[in-house]
């Protein structure tokens, strides 16, 4: 019974994250310059990028009336999936896996 609960408790927070991150897409995925990347590139310059962007609290004010903002309880957590969403529409395209340059 208790494996059973940790998994269910496992899968409510990965749906939390995945519907985080889906939010930010959609509503800082616009705000990209060129759309979301696709292939390798250099980052624009941090300067011309719009608030949401270079910002949590303002990806907050955007965000934040979204119920998905806050089933994400942890703002730490919040903070770090926004700076990796930002990340990947912002540069670079997909990372590489650790270890692999």
């Amino acid at each position: 019974a208790e494996e059973l609960w940790r998994a269910h408790c496992w899968e409510l927070g990965d749906r939390a994250r995945a519907g985080f991150r889906a939010l930010l897409a959609d509503r800082l995925g616009p705000l990209a310059p060129g759309g979301p990347a696709t292939c390798p590139r250099p980052p624009p310059p941090r300067e011309a990028l719009p608030d949401p962007l270079t910002s949590y609290e303002a990806a907050e004010g955007v965000c934040g009336e979204d119920a998905r903002w806050a089933r994400l309880p942890d703002d730490e957590q919040r903070e770090r999936e926004w700076r990796s969403v930002v990340e990947e529409l912002l540069h670079l395209g997909p990372r590489p896996a650790p270890g692999h340059a």
